[in-house]
């Protein structure tokens, strides 16, 4: 079996060497391109313990942290998503940061991470989930609607920063619901004002020429669609 292989078999783990994690953290910042990733300090890492939060990590078989994913759970960043969303401040996490060695990306370990901090959240209560992406970060943000969030709103954070802010309800979505606006990647102010009109963004589509292109659907059909899997599932 390859090292690769072992890290994506092997359990996370939490971990509270929160200089480990701002190594990797400044390493991801110095390859990414400008705006894809905020900067952070050892102080943010440190301050997600306890109760407050968590930092769930990924080892390979020399032990080098190869990937890590911070949770917030009961700290100001969850209530101000909660207010901005209508949610839950009680019922609700935040995704609060992610990154993968350059040398073993390729292995889904984002989305490992992603899947991690939410079974952890929900065993402690909080079954709903928000998180950032830029916009043009697209392996992330299929990522983040694979495993069941929805693009709601566009906004300008981490010191003015565009992202889009996803939400994953208590209980999401089995099936997409079907595509009636369709947006290119590259068009980030369309992508604004769909946002802003109340358009759920949903899953990642390539077009015939190679653009690649967000799916979204009204309010209204998502709700249809959630309601037909409720449906089913009593059925």
């Amino acid at each position: 079996m390859t090292d690769a292989l072992q890290v994506e078999q092997s359990a996370w783990c939490s971990t509270q060497d929160a200089q480990a994690v701002h190594r990797l953290h400044r390493s991801a910042v110095a390859k990414a391109w400008s705006g894809q990733v905020r900067p952070e300090t050892v102080e943010h890492f440190a301050a997600h313990q306890g109760s407050a939060g968590s930092i769930v990590a990924n080892y390979n078989a020399s032990g080098q942290l190869v990937a890590y994913g911070v949770l917030a759970l009961v700290m100001p960043i969850v209530s101000r998503f909660a207010a901005l969303l209508g949610a839950d401040p009680a019922r609700v996490c935040v995704l609060d940061g992610c990154a993968v060695d350059q040398d073993w990306r390729g292995h889904r370990l984002h989305e490992a991470a992603i899947v991690e901090r939410l079974r952890l959240a929900t065993a402690l209560g909080r079954p709903a989930a928000v998180a950032t992406v830029a916009p043009q970060n697209l392996p992330s943000l299929r990522s983040l609607l694979r495993a069941g969030f929805e693009v709601r709103r566009f906004a300008l954070l981490y010191g003015g920063l565009p992202r889009f802010v996803l939400y994953r309800p208590a209980e999401p979505r089995l099936a997409a619901p079907p595509c009636e606006l369709r947006l290119s990647m590259h068009d980030v102010g369309r992508h604004q004002q769909a946002l802003a009109a109340g358009w759920v963004g949903h899953a990642c589509c390539q077009s015939p020429d190679g653009d690649w292109c967000l799916d979204y659907a009204s309010s209204d059909k998502r709700q249809e669609t959630a309601g037909a899997t409720a449906r089913s599932d009593a059925s």
